[in-house]
């Protein structure tokens, strides 16, 4: 049986008005909460009232992004059911973040992660902190824009540049406009779309691809649910596994967009239950993507020829072909609305979060600012400069062609990894001093980006994205410990 192509001018209508309410009820949410934006707690944390179950169900959406909605399904049909397994490090991380991370820094009340720093390095570990997050929210925020204008393009025959513009000026508008608390409300309506969307696509992919019965008998004849336990340049059981656990520590642990969110709730027992909420949901979320995945992997291998190439060779072409090619009228609106759901609640979380660490760490520490760090006027103008910034670094990605999550890995591994070392060296160690711990994450940025790069620079095999972050770790934790020895036993020199 040929699958059939639902696509007609009426259907690219309707997607298209979906698409629009969505995007103008995000503007309305901004403007109907600016006139509460009084003060700069309000603005970065909500004056810390909010309850744990918005702020949990907040985090959900926030931790997601068109990149996860979009890179998940197209990991499963290239690679198989792997990242199903990233689910098994939850409970142990959640401990972590909220035993270890949540009390550290709700202890000294901070409003970004980085202050902790300071309290515990000083102002030197402190800026390098700034300046890692700054630079890797500003590409990450370009690929998040940009995984949402795929997203559009399905129904919108625009230019790209153009739809990343719009997708951009509509995040400004609203984080803008509304600070963080605009961005909770937003997100957890945001959450509930990402939800709909994703079952919406199961639903209609399992049905065209015969039932699950059928579904999980392709799967398995195609040999796609045997995985190597250990593998160095593909997806791997333990690789996921070491992955995952790294990145929830990294995600829900140090990353400032994140954290702002349960920064937002009224103590710390209300911080963990908003991210015992997110970790659950996140177990769910990640569940479903993963069965988009094989479900279209299973619809395009009963409807030979639907997909123009081969599946696994364009994997990250397969869900929004799908979309654009074999969704029924208004369900087809309905996940792409669910991909930008995931996409504008990391952009506004990002901006928020970097507005918060311009604005505090920087302006706040120097006295030659201070007179501008209460300023909530200063705070949207500078949320419009960062919204520029990431929209300009979008309308550049079009220009690069390679698999996301390989990409977006690599580059978090060179960063992200490093700088939650920082913290967790921070928290598990009193004894450690800040020129030790400086040059240790130098050593793990550049090991990160020379092992992601080998095969380009060295014509050794390209590495699995899952060992990156894991490297990079590694260096910091190896390097920072060894010389802190050192400079204790030579505090003058040899």
């Amino acid at each position: 049986m040929a699958a059939r192509s639902y696509r007609c001018r009426d259907m690219r209508r309707w997607d298209a008005i979906i698409v629009a309410v969505y995007l103008l009820r995000l503007v309305f949410i901004g403007f109907r909460l600016r006139e509460k934006q009084s003060n700069l707690r309000e603005y970065f944390v909500a004056s810390s009232s909010m309850g744990w179950l918005i702020v949990g169900i907040s985090i959900i959406g926030s931790s997601t992004s068109t990149i996860s909605y979009l890179s998940f399904p197209s990991e499963v049909i290239a690679h198989g059911p792997a990242l199903l397994l990233a689910n098994l490090a939850f409970p142990v991380s959640y401990l972590v973040v909220a035993y270890i991370f949540l009390p550290a820094y709700l202890k000294h009340n901070v409003t970004t992660i980085f202050e902790y720093l300071e309290v515990r390095f000083g102002v030197s570990v402190r800026m390098l902190g700034v300046m890692m997050f700054f630079v890797h929210r500003i590409i990450k925020l370009a690929f998040v824009v940009y995984t949402g204008a795929i997203a559009i393009r399905t129904v919108a025959d625009f230019p790209m540049p153009a739809i990343i513009l719009i997708l951009g000026a509509v995040a400004i508008a609203y984080t803008t406009l509304g600070g963080v608390r605009a961005d909770i409300i937003a997100d957890t309506w945001e959450t509930t779309v990402l939800f709909l969307g994703g079952i919406a696509a199961i639903a209609v992919a399992t049905y065209g691809a015969q039932g699950i019965a059928n579904v999980l008998k392709v799967v398995e004849s195609e040999g796609h649910v045997n995985l190597p336990i250990i593998s160095y340049d593909t997806t791997s059981v333990i690789g996921v596994l070491i992955w995952a656990f790294l990145l929830d520590l990294v995600v829900f642990g140090s990353d400032q967009a994140i954290l702002q969110r349960a920064f937002c709730t009224k103590s710390l027992a209300d911080a963990r239950k908003s991210m015992l909420l997110n970790f659950v949901g996140s177990f769910v979320f990640e569940a479903m993507l993963c069965l988009i995945g094989f479900a279209l992997f299973a619809y395009f291998r009963v409807h030979a020829g639907s997909f123009p190439g081969g599946l696994r060779q364009n994997s990250d072409q397969v869900f929004p072909y799908f979309i654009s090619h074999y969704m029924p009228l208004g369900l087809s609106g309905l996940i792409i609305a669910s991909l930008l759901a995931a996409s504008m609640a990391s952009l506004d979380s990002g901006i928020n979060s970097s507005v918060a660490v311009f604005q505090i760490d920087v302006l706040g520490r120097f006295s030659r600012f201070q007179r501008y760090q209460d300023s909530v006027w200063l705070a949207r103008t500078l949320s419009l400069i960062v919204g520029v910034l990431m929209t300009g670094a979008g309308c550049l990605l079009p220009l690069m062609h390679s698999n996301l999550l390989q990409t977006t890995g690599s580059i978090g591994g060179w960063l992200e990894g490093p700088l939650m070392a920082i913290f967790i060296l921070g928290m598990v160690s009193k004894r450690l001093r800040g020129p030790a711990m400086i040059v240790g994450v130098a050593w793990g940025v550049v090991a990160g980006a020379l092992f992601s790069l080998s095969g380009r620079l060295f014509g050794l095999r390209t590495p699995s994205f899952t060992w990156i972050e894991p490297v990079s770790v590694s260096v910091v934790f190896v390097v920072t410990l060894l010389l802190n020895r050192l400079l204790a036993r030579y505090p003058s020199g040899p």
